[in-house]
């Protein structure tokens, strides 16, 4: 998971979901780049994925370590029950 950055005059930005498995990727246009708007679309993702499917798919997220993606208890949660239904990893940029 990370998101695409436009014009510093913009706020708005692309978060890319990559799901390996399956070689798919997902991509949501972002109003801003904060922890709220990344909130919004783990919340959609989890009313249009069914729940054992959606466990499956996201059970481990790797992104990286930007300011919209601090807010952990709401990627890993599903927010109708409260559950930790994945693991959110941040990459190190400079360990490779």
């Amino acid at each position: 998971m990370d998101t695409v950055e436009g014009p510093q005059i913009e706020l708005d930005c692309l978060l890319s979901l990559f799901l390996r498995r399956s070689h798919f990727m997902l991509i949501f246009k972002l109003k801003e780049q904060t922890t709220a708007e990344v909130t919004k679309i783990f919340e959609l993702l989890q009313t249009l994925i069914p729940y054992d499917d959606y466990k499956t798919l996201l059970l481990v997220i790797l992104t990286g370590n930007g300011y919209e993606f601090f807010d952990v208890l709401n990627i890993e949660c599903n927010h109708k029950i409260g559950e930790q239904v994945s693991k959110v990893f941040y990459c190190d940029p400079s360990a490779s």
